[in-house]
């Protein structure tokens, strides 16, 4: 059985696309380097859909990605958090789960795209080789 959670991707979007873009200032005291093998850290994480309903509402689809296998490839991009729901007239207990950050993805899709582009060129050069060749036969 899969293990899914969901996140709301466009407040995480709005929220850390502004870290996003701090990645590169002064003030940072990681390193960085370019993303390498993104295609095989695409490939290996597994996207789910999952049928539900809300309230008696028509059923619709979420999508998300499997929990486990983004943390055997990503762990970093695994966010813990907690909701707090009332227990009784005065008491609240925390609900904790674990989340995704979505947002954390986007670098790495780019890349692979990238990647993959790269790829296509090669190929698109070596047909046309393999034309050149073939036709002065």
């Amino acid at each position: 059985m899969y293990r899914i959670l969901f996140s709301t991707l466009i407040l995480v979007g709005i929220f850390k696309s502004v870290n996003a873009q701090s990645i590169n200032d002064d003030n940072n005291s990681g390193s960085s380097s370019s993303l390498k093998n993104a295609s095989f850290i695409i490939n290996k994480l597994n996207p789910l859909s999952v049928e539900t309903t809300f309230q008696g509402s028509a059923p619709y689809y979420k999508f998300g990605l499997d929990l486990s296998s983004t943390r055997a490839v990503m762990p970093d991009v695994i966010r813990t958090g907690s909701n707090w729901s009332a227990q009784g007239k005065s008491t609240q207990k925390a609900v904790n789960f674990e989340t995704i950050d979505y947002t954390q993805l986007v670098p790495v899709l780019v890349a692979a795209m990238q990647e993959q582009q790269a790829q296509i060129t090669e190929l698109k050069k070596q047909i046309a080789d393999l034309k050149k060749e073939t036709a002065s036969r």
